[in-house]
């Protein structure tokens, strides 16, 4: 289940995309098409999903079935948010267990539910020399772990900064001027940030002004 572009990975991100915004069905239906044990994981997803906010209590007990058959399940068999579909479902299960009957309501559109994904969230400076070799610190959460940072197809290495919440990297040259995704290496569909790469530029004789090259 580990994520690879054009393969399986993406049916599961799929899934786990559709559980986080509470579209019950298209957990479901998404969940058919994937390997154990990402079949289980998200059909108890999409089940524990119409139980709570679809009025369908009769999916309770496959819910929890299905979050019982996961604990013999290979952790390794999951990316990290496979882990955060996994506490939301058991978030899920436990309400209703506690509280039978309660009514659960989802969360503001605005708001960010936890993750153990590495993401950034910032990049400071996000612009500069197309040159590279300029210092930038990026921003974001679960960053404890991160050993490289990718500046579009380029990884360079990074150096986390204390509580996981920062990194601190050396731009790569680029190779053309614009804008580029940020994001933590092998993690780009969880974590993107943005950097522009700006022409050198040069003072113009006697102005005591930068130009851009060339102009």
């Amino acid at each position: 289940m580990r994520f690879a572009p054009g393969g399986s990975g993406d049916s599961t991100l799929a899934a786990y995309d559709a559980f986080s915004v509470t579209s019950c069905d298209d957990v479901t239906a998404t969940a058919e098409g994937l390997d154990e044990p990402g079949r289980t994981l998200y059909a108890s997803a999409g089940a524990a999903c119409s139980a709570a906010f679809r009025d369908r209590p009769d999916l309770w007990a496959q819910a929890e079935d299905g979050l019982r058959r996961l604990e013999s399940a290979d952790p390794a068999d999951f990316e990290c948010f496979d882990d955060d579909a996994r506490a939301m479902l058991a978030a899920l299960v436990r309400i209703h267990h506690q509280s039978p009957g309660t009514r659960i309501v989802t969360a503001p559109e605005d708001s960010t539910a936890p993750t153990t994904c590495p993401r950034i969230t910032a990049v400071e400076p996000d612009h500069g020399s197309l040159a590279g070799g300029e210092t930038v610190v990026v921003t974001g959460v679960n960053l404890q772990e991160a050993e490289s940072v990718d500046f579009g197809v380029t990884s360079v290495a990074a150096v986390p900064g204390p509580g996981g919440t920062t990194a601190t990297v050396v731009t790569p040259a680029g190779d053309d001027p614009g804008w580029i995704d940020v994001s933590v290496s092998g993690y780009s569909w969880a974590s993107i940030g943005a950097y522009e790469y700006r022409e050198p530029s040069v003072t113009a004789a006697g102005s005591g002004s930068p130009v851009p090259e060339g102009g």
